[in-house]
């Protein structure tokens, strides 16, 4: 059974607030909010969560399949 979307927004949101509180899992965290935003279709967080996450591979996979990979290192930082 699929997730609404609603609800897969609100999982990523709170995985990023446990990276952000977090020390030692911070990494699997991000990783957790990425996936999250990718069900959700959001391509562009995905990348950010990952790029936090120290994973680089699969934040210029999302950048690119966003359309914006040439900004990889010229990114906003989360608000």
């Amino acid at each position: 059974m699929r997730k609404s979307p609603v609800s897969q927004l609100a999982g990523s949101s709170a995985f990023l607030d446990c990276a952000l509180a977090a020390t030692k899992e911070k990494r699997a965290y991000f990783h957790i909010a990425g996936d999250c935003f990718i069900s959700h279709g959001d391509n562009m967080k995905a990348a950010w969560a990952y790029l936090d996450g120290k994973e680089y591979a699969l934040a210029a996979e999302r950048y690119r399949k966003a359309g914006l990979f040439d900004d990889v290192h010229g990114r906003p930082r989360w608000i």
